[in-house]
């Protein structure tokens, strides 16, 4: 009886040890992908293949600046929800990108009305889908 709570706890270390590298799934198509995730790589090369300012950077650093905005999104998969966030109404996505920079950086023929699409379109940007986001 004395070692069922380490057996369970060392069971509890196994799981998050084995679901830590898969990515984090939220809203039907939204994805956090975790940092040691593949998935972030390509993301990254994708973004960099369209050009614009992140050709122009390098992955790493694309990298450090998703670890940063996104660690919420990536540690608590279950909570995130590509939408507005409560304590800063105007901030959307995986990095956070207000409604003034996105109607100042995106040209207004690309803008959607973004919240919760996460899936790629051609033409139109969105704050919730990774390749645009970086």
């Amino acid at each position: 009886m004395r070692q069922l709570p380490k057996i369970l706890l060392l069971f509890f270390f196994f799981l998050a040890w084995l679901f830590s590298a898969l990515p984090a799934y939220a809203d039907g198509a939204c994805i956090a992908p975790r940092p040691d995730d593949p998935e972030l790589k390509q993301a990254i090369k994708e973004a960099q293949k369209r050009g614009g300012a992140a050709a122009l950077v390098n992955p790493d650093v694309l990298k450090a600046i998703y670890l940063m905005e996104a660690a919420v999104e990536y540690s608590y998969p279950e909570k995130w929800q590509c939408q507005r966030y409560p304590h800063a109404p105007s901030f959307v996505g995986l990095m956070s990108v207000s409604d003034t920079e996105y109607a100042t950086v995106v040209p207004l023929e690309e803008q959607m009305n973004d919240i919760g699409v996460c899936e790629g379109k051609t033409c139109e940007l969105s704050r919730c889908n990774i390749v645009d986001a970086l």
